[in-house]
């Protein structure tokens, strides 16, 4: 992440980790939640990939780049039982 990326992201959370590599988060048991802010093509891969990890997602709109991907997102958060939350 830039540094830029890097201050913003502490402003608003102050003990939020900023990771270059989301593997680290996606194998890190004590994260509970995360916050997507990627480029929008990857919204929908992220947001399965870490619903799947067992955490509570929030993605910054679009959830994805077309209907189908959105849906398997929002039908694989019900079906872990995962807080999914979109928003700006």
């Amino acid at each position: 992440p830039t540094d830029e990326g890097q201050n913003t992201a502490r402003k608003i959370a102050p003990s939020a980790r900023v990771c270059g590599d989301y593997r680290e988060v996606l194998e890190d048991r004590h994260i509970e939640g995360v916050a997507i802010a990627t480029p929008a093509i990857t919204h929908a891969i992220l947001t399965q990939e870490f619903l799947h990890a067992g955490k509570y997602v929030m993605c910054e709109k679009p959830l994805a780049l077309d209907y189908q991907d959105a849906r398997a997102s929002v039908e694989l958060a019900k079906k872990l039982g995962r807080m999914l939350m979109v928003g700006h």
